[in-house]
């Protein structure tokens, strides 16, 4: 995914809702899915989760509600209240910017495909789990060590790789798909899994976070929000509608891609296009130039020598000609 980090907030919210139900009782959303949930009218009891939805305006909330009445309905509004509600969250993320999640504003405001912002959100939520937990504050701190380096080699990020955002987003890829945990668990993001989801969710992401891929590839068509990607014999259909406007044919992209339904592959957390184009004999031998997460930071750094290389020595410095014959001819 794009660059995107969870905030705390506070402040006022409000909520139209039926009297039947609390100003923060969340049981309607187990009627019916919506954008951000899941209710058990399309999905097993095992594949459910709950939102609670509010807006930031009271007229906002009721809009939401008329828009979905036939004018012969609107004297229903009497079976509602408007409750404002004091919030306060340690984790939010801004949506308001689509292509910052890597999406467009049909993809989160669609009223009939609530696929892809449902599969957004658990992704979103095991990222932040990761990012955030006590418990893996130590395992995150070695991590970061050995993926951006301690040692006093210079580092000069690629243009457009080195703001603070970029960074963290490709460490929590690292992080999430590549590091593993003293306990033996590998993935990071699987530990994540197992904590947050049950039944059958828990297996469509376990699924998911075990099939990602760190690939290095590139881009050889983009059709609607889809981004086609080629490396030598295997093809990545990657849903992102931020890549389908940015991206181009022929570029090339380095990423992880998490498996999911229908065949499609989502960008994780942490990528990165690359400002050249490959050659015929280079696509052909692509599978040879695979890299991993470390060695690609290293790239991005102008540094090639690995966190645990010994220090390469330093370059002769003559003060002339004369002396550097010299020293080359004994």
């Amino acid at each position: 995914m794009p660059a995107i980090q969870a905030a705390p907030w506070s402040g006022k919210a409000w909520r139209l809702h039926r009297r039947t139900y609390g100003p923060t009782d969340s049981g309607g959303a187990l009627l019916v899915s919506g954008r951000y949930h899941r209710a058990p009218d399309q999905f097993p009891r095992s594949e459910v989760w709950v939102a609670l939805y509010l807006a930031l305006s009271p007229e906002v909330s009721l809009g939401e509600v008329v828009r979905h009445f036939a004018p012969q309905l609107l004297p229903q509004l009497n079976e509602y209240r408007l409750s404002e509600i004091d919030v306060a969250l340690e984790a939010v993320l801004d949506c308001r910017d689509a292509a910052a999640l890597g999406l467009s504003p049909e993809d989160l405001t669609c009223d009939y495909d609530f696929a892809m912002t449902q599969e957004v959100g658990m992704l979103e939520e095991i990222v932040d789990w990761c990012r955030t937990n006590p418990e893996l504050e130590a395992a995150r701190r070695e991590a970061r060590s050995h993926f951006f380096g301690e040692d006093e080699l210079p580092v000069e990020y690629w243009p457009g790789t080195g703001d603070l955002i970029s960074k963290e987003r490709r460490f929590l890829g690292y992080f999430l798909f590549n590091w593993e945990l003293p306990s033996g668990e590998h993935p990071v993001s699987e530990s994540a899994v197992k904590r947050l989801y049950q039944g059958d969710v828990q297996a469509e992401a376990l699924t998911a976070v075990r099939g990602a891929r760190f690939v290095f590839a590139f881009a050889t068509g983009i059709t609607g929000r889809s981004v086609y990607l080629e490396l030598e014999k295997e093809r990545f259909e990657v849903r992102s509608a931020q890549w389908a406007a940015n991206l181009h044919r022929g570029l090339v992209v380095v990423a992880h891609l998490l498996p999911v339904r229908h065949g499609y592959w989502l960008p994780g957390p942490g990528w990165a296009e690359l400002p050249f184009t490959l050659g015929d004999g280079m696509r052909g031998n692509l599978a040879e130039m695979q890299i991993d997460p470390i060695t690609f930071e290293r790239m991005l750094q102008h540094r090639s020598c690995p966190p645990d290389e010994e220090p390469r020595p330093e370059p002769p410095r003559d003060d002339d000609l004369d002396a550097a014959v010299a020293r080359m001819t004994h």
